[in-house]
């Protein structure tokens, strides 16, 4: 940073989720300064960016796939899905996270983008809209805040015909 005055320093321009250590050498005013000894060093990491909404597609009858959108947090951050809302409701879904399997959690579960890939959502309810968001998690364990959601439809028909209205799909 330079010398300054004041006490208190803001770095600017950081990448999130990121390692930064500093560490602080101090000075008088005299015409010759006397310097003190460099600080111990002390570090953290940053924030995680609040990520975007997710993509979904490949909606079925019970399935859909979801995809992370990490923004511009580094790969080594991890992401937890939640599925905010259900029309109609679906309660086996409703305010639960997405597992590994792409199965409902009453919990968080913590991936990295790679590792959630496209993960396939299982076991949705026929004609029904989803909305699922994200929130990412520093190494440090901290959590932003939810992202932006994005919303998907199933389809009236699953794979074997039967609709949400009772009537055979396969007639159509």
């Amino acid at each position: 940073s330079g010398w300054q005055s004041s006490r208190d320093y803001t770095d600017s321009g950081l990448i999130p989720n990121t390692f930064y250590s500093y560490r602080v050498i101090a000075r008088d005013s005299a015409a010759t300064p006397n310097n003190t000894l460099y600080s111990s060093i002390l570090g953290a990491y940053t924030y995680a960016e609040v990520p975007p909404a997710p993509s979904l597609s490949a909606a079925t009858g019970s399935t859909m796939a979801i995809n992370v959108n990490p923004g511009s947090n580094p790969s080594a951050t991890v992401f937890a899905i939640q599925c905010l809302s259900t029309s109609p409701s679906d309660p086996s879904w409703l305010s639960k996270y997405v597992n590994a399997s792409g199965n409902p959690s009453a919990s968080a579960v913590w991936q990295t983008d790679s590792q959630w890939g496209y993960t396939t959502i299982q076991g949705l309810a026929l004609s029904t809209q989803y909305g699922f968001r994200v929130k990412a998690r520093n190494t440090d364990l901290i959590e932003t805040s939810f992202g932006s959601a994005a919303y998907a439809t199933t389809n009236e028909c699953d794979v074997s015909g039967d609709c949400s209205d009772g009537v055979d799909c396969t007639a159509d």
